[in-house]
C-alpha cells in the first residue's frame, strides 16, 4: 500500500489501473508485493534482494521476454498485431512466443 500511496501517478487512474492488472498477472504468489508493481525500484529489470537470483543469462532473458510479451499484450488490451508491433517483432514470431511462454 505504501507504495500505491507514494507514487505520484503521472498517468491517473489508467496508469494505476494498468499497474494493478501488471501485477496481478506477474506475481507469482497470493499477493500483490511492491516488487510486482512496474514503478517500483528500477522496474522490470531490477532485481530484488529478497529473491533468489538465477544467473543464467538464459532464463533471465527467457523471463525478461515473457514479461515484455505480457506488458505489450495489457498495453494493447490483448491485440496481437499491434502488440507485435509495439515489441518490435512479427506477428508470426509473436504467436510462437505466446505459445512458447504458454500466455493463453
Amino acid at each position: 500500500m505504501k507504495a500505491l500511496t507514494s507514487y505520484r501517478w503521472p498517468g491517473n487512474v489508467r496508469e494505476l489501473e494498468n499497474a494493478i492488472e501488471r501485477a496481478v498477472i506477474l506475481e507469482e504468489g497470493d499477493y500483490i508485493t511492491a516488487e510486482s508493481l512496474y514503478f517500483v525500484g528500477e522496474g522490470l529489470w531490477s532485481i530484488s534482494p529478497d529473491r533468489p537470483r538465477n544467473l543464467s543469462i538464459k532464463e533471465a532473458q527467457k523471463e525478461l521476454e515473457r514479461r515484455l510479451i505480457q506488458e505489450a499484450l495489457l498495453e494493447t488490451e490483448g491485440n496481437k498485431s499491434k502488440a507485435a508491433r509495439l515489441l518490435g517483432i512479427s506477428y508470426r514470431a509473436l504467436l510462437y512466443k505466446i505459445e512458447e511462454y504458454g500466455l493463453e
